[in-house]
């Protein structure tokens, strides 16, 4: 993990550096086009090596999981004091949050070295603010009781802190210690009364908890190959038969590479409507951040349409043009918030009248989607300053966008066929 975090801060620290000194050349430029000139090429290098930053630490991200798991372990067995290591991370969390308040962003060094930090700075940001108004206990229900919840960690470079924490509460118990936190209740009850379920029953549960509809792009793929079976199951019939003109569909690849997509369209566009539901004109009040956290049966499919008011946090200049950093502060704690322009990556750059760092450090009004996964985020429909000033994103725009390229991209490789 060590050599592998190595490696990442070689496109991290150039996403860094050439941010930060691509803002201070600007400032010292007269001429309005060199200006622009330099921050557009020091915003194109920065995204650029920090999506290639993203896609280098992806396939550490299992590694990384399991590697937190040993270390507790090792370090309750080293101590023999586990409920020491529970209080510690516990701080940790509530910490990095204050930290993140302080500084009125996450800290470079944070993201950057996060496969090595005892948790994860994505889970301390919601759940370490929440743990300021709340106990412990009920804000990790989520992470003890949701049947999904470990399908939901597969982009994390963490597990849930609730898992790690009844985990170090079993340690306690194993060697007669009076456990730090009480987890026990918390556990999901078919693990405890019936051990592992049934693949059946496993199914079963997860049609209930709308994983199907969670992941309906991703599962379209596979759909997508029993029917690419069907056809090509056609064409052995036909071919034996007088109808000649169809027996071309027998392992016709281009059927094959072309469903793909299409099944993946497909597989977007059925949850495009339940993922992105209208955001009536007016809003009840919204939940406080410990009863989020605390409902276990929530999943990232049941966006909660809101509008929250609060302070605008994060990261300024040519390193946020992307919204890598965006935090909303409100009276309940803090919430991330994912933006995405509405003429997509290449409308970060090109100049719109209104950007998210624009409104950085001043009151604002969230509207979008609140989910529940393995992080807390709103996915952004507009950012409202009170002078009137927007910033639009575009969530359900680019889903449906991408949804009909990979359509288009499906149905032109099946017309131009090949074998």
């Amino acid at each position: 993990m060590s050599l592998a975090v190595l490696v990442l801060q070689i496109p991290y620290l150039i996403y860094w550096q050439v941010a930060h000194w691509g803002e201070r050349l600007s400032d010292l430029m007269t001429v309005p086009f060199l200006r622009s000139a330099v921050k557009l090429a020091a915003g194109a290098i920065s995204a650029c090596s920090y999506g290639i930053y993203k896609l280098l630490k992806w396939p550490m991200l299992w590694l990384s999981r399991r590697r937190v798991f040993f270390s507790d372990r090792t370090a309750a067995e080293i101590t023999g004091n586990p409920n020491g290591l529970t209080r510690a991370m516990g701080k940790i969390a509530i910490d990095t949050a204050i930290c993140i308040e302080q500084e009125k962003q996450t800290s470079y060094f944070l993201e950057s070295f996060d496969l090595l930090l005892p948790v994860s700075p994505l889970q301390a940001v919601t759940l370490g603010s929440a743990a300021q108004h709340s106990s412990l206990e009920p804000i990790l229900q989520w992470d003890l009781a949701n049947p999904l919840r470990n399908w939901l960690t597969v982009n994390s470079t963490h597990p849930l802190l609730g898992e790690r924490l009844k985990l170090l509460a079993l340690y306690a118990q194993f060697w007669k210690l009076e456990t730090e936190l009480d987890l026990a209740s918390l556990s999901e009850p078919e693990a405890s009364n019936k051990g592992k379920l049934s693949f059946f029953k496993s199914i079963l549960k997860l049609q209930k908890s709308k994983l199907f509809l969670q992941g309906a792009p991703f599962l379209g793929i596979p759909m997508s190959l029993a029917i690419v079976g069907v056809l090509w199951s056609i064409g052995a019939i036909l071919s034996r038969t007088s109808i000649w003109q169809f027996d071309w569909l027998l392992g016709d690849r281009s059927i094959l590479w072309g469903c793909l997509p299409i099944g993946f369209s497909l597989g977007t566009l059925a949850r495009i409507n339940y993922f992105f539901p209208d955001i009536p004109a007016r809003q009840v009040a919204p939940p406080s951040l410990p009863e989020i956290l605390s409902n276990p049966e929530t999943l990232p499919l049941d966006a909660k349409p809101v509008k929250l008011e609060g302070k605008l946090l994060g990261r300024s200049g040519i390193s946020n043009w992307l919204g890598q950093d965006l935090i909303l502060q409100t009276d309940s704690g803090l919430v991330r918030l994912h933006y995405v322009s509405r003429f997509g990556p290449i409308g970060s750059w090109w100049p719109v009248p209104v950007r998210p760092i624009d409104l950085l450090g001043k009151s604002v009004t969230a509207t979008g989607w609140l989910r529940r996964g393995a992080i807390v985020a709103i996915d952004l429909e507009t950012l409202r300053a009170p002078g009137g000033k927007t910033s639009n994103s575009g969530h359900p725009i680019w889903s449906a966008i991408l949804a009909f390229a990979a359509a288009f991209w499906g149905a032109y490789t099946i017309v131009q066929g090949g074998r």
